[in-house]
């Protein structure tokens, strides 16, 4: 009997010794654990995050820069085209006042004729009664008609150098006043090509600039992304201009047929004029 309360008072004293150290509880040991373990998702998750933001950025920003390029190619065409045009109207200008100077040189030296003519009828006088007695004093008839032929030359002669004298005034008169209009109308042209220049340049000046801004933060995403996946920035912009390099391929000959074109387009026009020049001038030789 003795023995039996003895073994009941050691299992009672086991049993508070048990609930008191906890030996008869469930265990929290893996709390810590589970904890750790779902920071560490959540910090790759931002990285993934950070990372695909990053990715998108930079593909933004390689479209952005191919738009700005191509902006600047066609301001380059523009400029291209509007030097032509200025080029051109400069050109007409000068063509129209060239001709204006060549009829007053014509006109010139029909004066000079008609100056000379004047001076010989002064001094052998231009009558026909003055005429007809040059043709009485002659001993013989045919010395008489050939006075008489001589004077009807001289008198053709002088009417031929008083209408060309007439013809080239009119002709000078008429081309200097197409002349005048003609550099008014081509100073105008010229003054739109050369704003189209300057503007063209501004847009081509503006759209550089904005590149290079975007080549700069380019630049610095690709160091966070590299930081953020654990390599070197050069193995990323590798890695980019692979990814980008199709697109960029594609912007660059897009670019390029802008330029292209517009050279084409300036040097088609700068032969039609050629043509026209040579077709004018020859129609001047046949009439000369």
């Amino acid at each position: 009997m003795r023995n039996r309360r003895i073994n009941q008072g050691i299992v009672a004293a086991t049993v508070v010794v048990c609930a008191a150290s906890g030996l008869g509880a469930p265990s929290n040991a893996d709390d810590g654990g589970d904890d750790s373990l779902e920071r560490a998702q959540r910090a790759e998750q931002r990285t993934a995050s950070g990372v695909a933001a990053t990715e998108t950025r930079l593909t933004e920003l390689s479209a952005k820069a191919n738009r700005l390029k191509l902006t600047a190619a066609q301001a380059e065409a523009e400029s291209i085209t509007a030097q032509q045009e200025l080029s051109t109207s400069i050109s007409k200008a000068v063509e129209a006042q060239e001709a204006a100077n060549a009829a007053e040189a014509n006109l010139a030296q029909a004066r000079r004729r008609i100056g000379r003519l004047a001076r010989e009828s002064y001094r052998e006088g231009s009558s026909p009664l003055k005429g007809a007695r040059l043709v009485g004093g002659t001993k013989t008839a045919a010395e008489a008609y050939k006075r008489a032929r001589a004077y009807r030359i001289l008198a053709n002669k002088t009417n031929r150098d008083v209408s060309a004298f007439e013809n080239a005034r009119a002709n000078a008169v008429t081309l200097q006043k197409a002349a005048d209009q003609k550099a008014k109308e081509e100073s105008a042209k010229a003054s739109q090509a050369q704003q189209a220049v300057a503007e063209a340049s501004q847009a081509s000046t503006k759209a550089r600039s904005e590149v290079e801004s975007i080549a700069q933060e380019r630049n610095a995403l690709v160091s966070r992304l590299a930081a953020q996946k654990g390599v070197t920035a050069e193995l990323v912009k590798q890695q980019r201009e692979q990814k980008e390099a199709a697109a960029e391929s594609k912007a660059e000959a897009e670019r390029q047929a802008v330029v292209v074109a517009a050279q084409k387009k300036v040097e088609a026009e700068a032969q039609a004029e050629a043509r026209k020049q040579a077709e004018v001038q020859a129609e001047a030789q046949k009439q000369a």
